[in-house]
């Protein structure tokens, strides 16, 4: 899996195998930064993702600004 976090600064979004499969999921990508945010994905996220197309989603706004998420199976 490649993920890749716009203006990341300590960001980590990681997503299992058996994620994928789930009905929906909620990431919490704090990682290593002072504050967090949380990426949701659909169902149909999930089935792209799993299928080798990129997707990419808007993580919540805290701290004052947001981030591109994009995942994809490689």
């Amino acid at each position: 899996m490649s993920t890749s976090i716009s203006a990341n600064h300590g960001h980590t979004a990681i997503i299992t195998v058996n994620q994928l499969s789930e009905s929906m999921l909620t990431l919490d990508i704090q990682g290593g930064s002072t504050h967090p945010h949380t990426v949701a994905l659909s169902m149909a996220n999930l089935q792209a993702i799993a299928a080798g197309t990129r997707v990419s989603a808007e993580s919540s706004s805290d701290g004052g600004h947001s981030h591109t998420v994009t995942f994809e199976l490689i």
